[in-house]
């Protein structure tokens, strides 16, 4: 099944913090780096913005196929990814 959005087919990337995969997500965003955290909490000041990470870290989405091993055999840290404010991960 290919999933699109405003018909751009999305790709599989996937999730890599400290060189594992944490999990794989289907999106039109660009490989490269992204803030992600564990915990989320509401913005009450900048309109802009619905929520802020907090304690956030660093991943890196790849579509590099040489994750595929490393993603088969992880005991995942998130079961779920939301992308919020358009390009920063919520992990849960």
């Amino acid at each position: 099944m290919n999933i699109t959005h405003n018909n751009k087919e999305m790709t599989r990337a996937y999730i890599i913090k400290n060189k594992e995969v944490l999990g794989i997500i289907e999106t039109l965003l660009t490989s490269g780096n992204y803030d992600a955290s564990y915990k989320k909490c509401e913005e009450k000041i900048n309109a802009n913005r619905e929520y802020n990470l907090v304690n956030a870290f660093t991943i890196k989405l790849s579509r590099d196929k040489k994750w595929e091993k490393n993603y088969r055999k992880n005991n995942f840290n998130c079961s779920s990814v939301e992308i919020i404010n358009d390009d920063e991960f919520y992990l849960f």
